[in-house]
C-alpha cells in the first residue's frame, strides 16, 4: 500500500470502477466467441461501448475527484496522443450511429510438427461468415511426409481486424484501451486519497481474493494465437479441444499426500524470500522419486511461478506427440498470461539409445525402451537445471531406481522450446511482465 493512502473499503467512484470491471467481462466473452462470426461482432460492439463509457460515467462522478478539471484535462491530452484511444472513440461513435464495424477475417494455416513455430502454408482473407472451424473443414488434404501425418497438427488461426485499423488485432486493441483506461482509474482513486481495490485477477479464482488493481493491462489480457485458433490432428482429422491445465491445490490433500510419501518438513515447507525454483529443484527431485517409489507411477505436472511468488501448478496429460506439441504451446501461454519466470516440470518418459532406434522410429516404439524420470527447473533469465533418473519395476512390482544425473545443459530440453519463446520475447521488451505499481 502506499504511504498515506486508505484502503478502498467504499469505493469513491463506484460505477466508473463497476463499468471498468463489465469492460474486462465483455472483452473475455469476446475472446469466447473469437471463431464465431456473429457472437464475436455482438461481443466486440459491446466491448467498445463499455470501453468508450468509462470516461463518461467517471465525468459524473467528477464530484468525488478533487480539482478534477485540471486532473482530467491532463489525462484528455493523453488520451488523445494515444491511437488507439482515439480509435475507441470513432469505433464507438460509428457503432452508435452507422451500425457494425467495418471488419475482415483473415486465416493463417500452419503445421505444427514439432517444438519449433509452426510452418506456414499459407494465409488470406477469408469470408467472414464462416466460422473458424468451417474454415479448417474447407481445406484440402495436405501433402505431408508420413512422420508429420502420423504427430503433426493443422493449426487454422484466425484474426479479426477493423477496416480502420489494419495494423492491429481487435482485440489486442481492446486490451491497451484497457489498461490505459485502468491506469485513469487507478489515478483517480489516488487522487481520492484511496488505494484502488479489486479482486485478485478480476474474479478469475474460485474464491476472489481482494488485491490492489494493476495498472495496465491484466495478465489473462492477452490475445494469444492459440486462443484464436483450431487445431486438427492430421492422423485422426479430429478437432484437439486445449486441456484444462489448472487445478488448484488443496491444504488437506497435501497433508495427507505428506504423510502418504513420507516428504519431511524440509520438502513440504513454503519457500523463502529469494528462493526460485532452481534453488528448490533439488527437493521437487527428491519428491518426485518418493511419489514414483510409491505409487508405481508419476503425473506429468508443471509450476509455474511469477516474479511476486504467485504459483500454479498444471496437470500435463497428453496421450500422443501430436496433443503434447499443443499442450506445451497452452503451457506457453499461460506464462505469458501469469508473467511466469520460473517453471519446474515433472514427467516421466520412455528413451533409447541412437543405436536402437530405427529410421523414424520414437524411443516409445522401440522394444529395447527404457523409463525414465526427469524433473527440469527453468528460468526467464536462461538458466536450467535438469535432473533424471532411470527406473525398473521388479518382479515384486517395486520400482528400482538406477544412476541419477544432474545437468544444467538446455538442450536437454527442447520441449521448453515454446516457453522460451514468450521469455526470449520478454528479453527484447515485447510484452514484458511488470510488477505492481
Amino acid at each position: 500500500m502506499e504511504l498515506g493512502m486508505n484502503p478502498e473499503e467504499s469505493c469513491p467512484i463506484r460505477d466508473t470502477h463497476t463499468r471498468l470491471h463489465q469492460s474486462h467481462t465483455l472483452w473475455h466473452q469476446t475472446q469466447r466467441e473469437y471463431g464465431s462470426p456473429a457472437e464475436f461482432c455482438t461481443n466486440l460492439n459491446a466491448t467498445i461501448q463499455a470501453l468508450r463509457s468509462v470516461t463518461f460515467i467517471l465525468q459524473k462522478e467528477h464530484d468525488a475527484i478533487p480539482d478534477f478539471a485540471q486532473w482530467y484535462a491532463a489525462w484528455q491530452e493523453r488520451m488523445k496522443s494515444d491511437p488507439l484511444m482515439r480509435w475507441l472513440v470513432a469505433a464507438r461513435n460509428r457503432i452508435e450511429k452507422q451500425g457494425d464495424l467495418e471488419t475482415y477475417s483473415s486465416a493463417r494455416v500452419s503445421v505444427l510438427a514439432g517444438w519449433e513455430e509452426p510452418y506456414p502454408i499459407a494465409e488470406a482473407e477469408v469470408d467472414p461468415l464462416l466460422s473458424t472451424e468451417d474454415i479448417a473443414e474447407k481445406l484440402p488434404e495436405l501433402e505431408v511426409p508420413p512422420i508429420v501425418r502420423r504427430e503433426g497438427v493443422l493449426i487454422v488461426e484466425r484474426r479479426w481486424v477493423a477496416s480502420d485499423l489494419p495494423d492491429h488485432e481487435l482485440l489486442d486493441a481492446l486490451g491497451h484501451c484497457y489498461g490505459f483506461l485502468a491506469t485513469l482509474i487507478v489515478d483517480a482513486h489516488r487522487r481520492c486519497g484511496f488505494v484502488m481495490r479489486t479482486f485478485k485477477k478480476e474474479s478469475h479464482e474460485p474464491r476472489p481474493i481482494r488485491t490492489e488493481h494493476l495498472e495496465g493491462r491484466l495478465p489473462c489480457m492477452v490475445a494469444t494465437a492459440e486462443a484464436r485458433s483450431v487445431r486438427v490432428h492430421l492422423a485422426t482429422d479430429q478437432f484437439l479441444t486445449p486441456a484444462r491445465l489448472f487445478f488448484k491445490a488443496d491444504p488437506r490433500r497435501m497433508a495427507e499426500s505428506a504423510k502418504r510419501y513420507g516428504f519431511t518438513e524440509e520438502m513440504i515447507r513454503k519457500h523463502e524470500s529469494g528462493e526460485d525454483v532452481i534453488t528448490r529443484s533439488a527437493q521437487w527431485f527428491e519428491s518426485a522419486k518418493r511419489v514414483l517409489a510409491t505409487d508405481g507411477y508419476h503425473q506429468t505436472i508443471a509450476l509455474l511461478e511469477a516474479f511476486d511468488g504467485e504459483t500454479q501448478i498444471h496437470a500435463l496429460e497428453e496421450s500422443d506427440r501430436a496433443g503434447l506439441y499443443v499442450l506445451m504451446r497452452q503451457l506457453a501461454d499461460e506464462v505469458e498470461r501469469m508473467g511466469a519466470v520460473g517453471l519446474i516440470h515433472v514427467a516421466e518418459f520412455w528413451v533409447a539409445s541412437p543405436a536402437d532406434l530405427k529410421p523414424g522410429e520414437r524411443p516409445s516404439e522401440s522394444a529395447r525402451r527404457k523409463e525414465a524420470l526427469q524433473v527440469t527447473a527453468a528460468t526467464a533469465d536462461g538458466r536450467t537445471l535438469v535432473y533424471y533418473v532411470e527406473f525398473r519395476k521388479n518382479e515384486a512390482g517395486q520400482i528400482e531406481f538406477g544412476n541419477e544425473s544432474v545437468t544444467d545443459d538446455p538442450s536437454q530440453t527442447g520441449f521448453l522450446e515454446p516457453v522460451r519463446r514468450v521469455w526470449r520475447r520478454w528479453g527484447t521488451g515485447e510484452a514484458n511482465p511488470e510488477k505492481p505499481k
